[in-house]
């Protein structure tokens, strides 16, 4: 099995809780990768959180059509990891 079919796979599962983007071109190539199943991708998506690096990535994942929950106000790995540790948290509190 491709990671393609893999990714897929989880995905339409809900297997798959969150989503990281590190740069726009990443939202893009994710986006293109799924073009065939786009109307899917979107729909498991809506229970999936999205994580971006910074505000332009986060404007590409929402132009792209997703729901972006975890954007660090500080636009660095260390600093999005710890924004999708609090949001977790966050979460897992509810």
């Amino acid at each position: 099995m491709g990671n393609k079919e893999k990714v897929k796979e989880l995905l339409e599962n809900g297997e798959i809780h969150m989503v990281t983007f590190t740069s726009s071109s990443t939202v893009k190539n994710f986006v293109e990768i799924f073009d065939e199943e786009r109307d899917q991708v979107h729909k498991w998506l809506k229970r999936t959180a999205v994580a971006c690096i910074g505000p332009i990535t986060a404007k590409t994942a929402v132009e792209k059509g997703f729901r972006v929950s975890v954007v660090p106000s500080e636009y660095t790995i260390e600093a999005l990891i710890e924004a999708i540790l609090r949001y977790l948290s966050s979460v897992k509190a509810l």
